[in-house]
């Protein structure tokens, strides 16, 4: 489903199950106002955490000891590999990496936003990742 509102309705609508590194990044996004699906089915197995359709643009937000173990990372693998195959872009953020710097994890893709000429409904971002219109 489509989240474009802020940050108490993100979590009213993300379910306790998801983890706590999923909800900081998805509250973070709907206070700048990008629209973006939670755990869609891509390519018939793999379920990301977030997709910003219209940038082709996946973000994952991978708990630090899940994606250390070996099966894990070559699900990851197989993951980033049919997605580029298919065109989109992979952003990866570690459980340890946002609990430390979910802003600086956020201004990353922020950037890939600004720099990538696909924004939904003539949005343009800045630097900060706020949409202007």
């Amino acid at each position: 489903r489509t989240i474009t509102s802020p940050s108490w309705a993100v979590r009213q609508t993300l379910p306790r199950r998801h983890t706590s590194i999923e909800r900081a990044l998805a509250e973070q996004f709907a206070l700048r106002g990008w629209q973006f699906v939670v755990h869609p089915r891509m390519f018939d197995r793999f379920v990301p955490d977030f997709v910003l359709e219209p940038y082709r643009l996946v973000v994952q937000a991978d708990g630090d000891y899940w994606h250390s173990l070996p099966g894990n990372i070559a699900c990851d693998r197989a993951f980033d590999a049919a997605a580029t195959a298919e065109g989109w872009t992979v952003m990866r953020f570690l459980g340890s990496e946002i609990k430390r710097d979910a802003d600086g994890c956020v201004a990353r893709v922020a950037d890939f936003l600004a720099a990538h000429d696909h924004p939904p409904n003539g949005t343009t971002f800045d630097k900060s990742g706020i949409p202007s219109y």
